[in-house]
């Protein structure tokens, strides 16, 4: 709705009350998740305190450094097979979204990755007992076009996408899923084939 030309700007302090208003209103839980996704779309970065030092896990390899979430859970983390066994995925697919989740956001803090690969996605299916996949590889393409993972910037690697989060933090028999985002199919160039339509006399 336009502002009318009499209405003036909302001040950071009614700006700060009315975002106070709305996230007292949600679970504690969420809010911390509802915050980064605000930051994300409104693409803000966040400072960080000036004795901030991040964790740094020597086994870890430079490219698959642990990211610490803005706002993440505790340093303990979780066990896979526990976490699975909470949100209780129902589908290849969202085995490999709740995979994903853990690894970037509920693993021990210095075993956190930013992207999981198939052989993740095939350990975690070991560690739960379920039934061997036939092709990880592909179940995590698919996944992708569901909207559920994203490509993490090397070949083989996804990582969970915002839809995937908000997924898989209502498993499980969560309400009011978001509808997946519409991924834009490449349209395929047709060949340009000339047709004379003067008949040759």
């Amino acid at each position: 709705m336009p502002r009318k030309p009499n209405d003036k700007k909302m001040n950071d302090i009614d700006a700060l009350k009315t975002l106070i208003d709305i996230l007292g209103k949600v679970e504690r839980n969420d809010r911390e998740r509802i915050l980064r996704w605000t930051c994300e779309k409104l693409d803000i970065q966040l400072p960080l305190p000036a004795t901030y030092i991040p964790p740094v896990s020597p086994a870890a390899p430079q490219s698959e450094s642990v990211r610490q979430p803005k706002y993440g859970s505790g340093r303990e983390g979780k066990d896979i097979r526990s976490f699975i066994s909470q949100k209780k995925p129902s589908s290849a697919n969202q085995i490999a979204a709740v995979t994903a989740y853990y690894h970037q956001f509920e693993a021990p803090a210095n075993q956190r990755k930013k992207s999981i690969t198939a052989e993740d996605l095939k350990h975690a299916c070991k560690v739960i007992g379920r039934k061997k996949l036939s092709n990880p590889s592909i179940t995590l393409s698919n996944a992708r076009h569901t909207g559920w993972l994203d490509m993490a910037g090397t070949r083989g690697a996804y990582k969970i996408s915002t839809f995937g989060e908000n997924m898989v933090a209502v498993l499980p028999g969560g309400k009011g899923q978001p509808k997946p985002p519409t991924r834009r199919k490449k349209k395929k160039k047709a060949s340009k084939k000339k047709t004379s339509k003067k008949s040759a006399k």
